[in-house]
């Protein structure tokens, strides 16, 4: 679930969309749900793995025995945790109320190597932008164990070395999803939400099939979707925008994949990654008949955590989700990189 609260936030949440989570106050888009209440609920998750559990209760229900009848304010909300707490917590309200978007993290030299005599995984962490004061979850991986271990991040580029009894072989980074931040392509799946969350789209049709999705265009076009025939599209176009490709014969899907889409009964719609541009995505769907696509056309935006959908007579019969890395995943075998970084490392206890 947490993991696809980041989904939504990163394929619907362009920079003009952005805004901070204190000025929401109610849904009207993609955008500002995804801000609202995946932000939103992120931000309680990461304040009760900061304060623990049962103090988050306790502060809850002093929220609400302090302002009962009447509208509370974030600025409630943050003096009833700090008074359950004990702690100044002016600046985790002010990252996460009052910034724009999320923080990105980036593993460098990651690597393998022995410390004061002590198998031990190296390797980097900064962060891109401003830096966020977060804590996030580490698991070491060796042939018979796990180490795991919470990391502290406050600055712009920070070392760790994390000690195993065998050698480590993989490193894996908040494999819970237990911060709100940037996946890694690796766990960013090719979905809906990206298509229709993108800032230039494109839905192209057959034009000997124009009738049959001409709804489905309609409703799309409606949506931001710029509209063009198969014959019509070109390298640059297929490069810089996400597809929607109609038609399982449709010639830009055979140029992109080498062969034509799946057919089957009713409607099918399949997301993939954009073999020209790995931030952009293609989905392509094919209807047997027109009443097949018009049964569908409005509902597919209710269904953006999806790579796969299949309907027949409009009913949803399958649907799926293409798989992804869980949590920020590295291989330690490779010698690290960065000799500097092996010279500056210290085991953390």
């Amino acid at each position: 679930y947490r993991k696809n609260i980041l989904i939504n936030f990163q394929s619907y949440v362009t920079p003009d969309k952005d805004f901070p989570l204190r000025k929401f106050t109610e849904r009207t888009g993609f955008a500002s749900m995804a801000i609202g209440y995946g932000k939103g609920a992120m931000l309680f998750h990461m304040l009760e793995d900061l304060i623990g559990r049962d103090t988050f209760s306790r502060s809850l229900r002093r929220l609400i025995e302090d302002n009962k009848f009447r509208e509370a304010s974030w600025a409630d909300v943050e003096h009833s945790f700090e008074k359950e707490s004990g702690k100044d917590l002016e600046w985790f309200f002010s990252e996460w109320l009052d910034r724009k978007g999320v923080p990105s993290f980036e593993i460098r030299s990651p690597g393998a190597l022995v410390l004061q005599g002590i198998p031990t995984a190296s390797f980097e962490l900064v962060q891109k932008g401003g830096p966020y004061r977060a804590t996030l979850s580490a698991k070491i991986i060796t042939g018979r164990e796990e180490v795991k271990k919470s990391l502290s991040l406050e600055k712009e580029r920070q070392s760790f070395a994390i000690a195993a009894k065998e050698n480590p072989s993989d490193l894996v980074i908040d494999a819970g999803y237990d911060v709100m931040r940037t996946l890694e392509p690796n766990e960013f799946p090719p979905v809906i939400a990206r298509l229709l969350g993108d800032d230039k789209k494109l839905v192209v049709y057959p034009e000997n099939e124009k009738d049959k999705y001409a709804k489905l265009v309609a409703i799309f076009k409606d949506e931001g979707f710029s509209v063009k025939g198969q014959h019509e599209v070109n390298d640059k176009d297929a490069q810089s925008s996400s597809l929607l490709l109609l038609g399982s014969e449709n010639s830009v899907l055979k140029r992109l994949f080498g062969k034509a889409g799946e057919r089957g009964p009713g409607f099918t719609l399949v997301v993939r990654n954009n073999p020209l541009n790995p931030s952009k995505v293609v989905a392509y769907a094919n209807g047997v008949s027109k009443e097949e696509v018009d049964l569908v056309a409005e509902k597919i935006f209710h269904y953006g955590k999806y790579s796969v959908l299949r309907f027949e007579k409009g009913k949803n019969i399958a649907k799926e989700v293409a798989e992804t890395d869980r949590g920020m995943i590295f291989n330690l075998q490779a010698p690290a990189e960065g000799i500097e970084l092996k010279k500056s490392l210290k085991l953390d206890n």
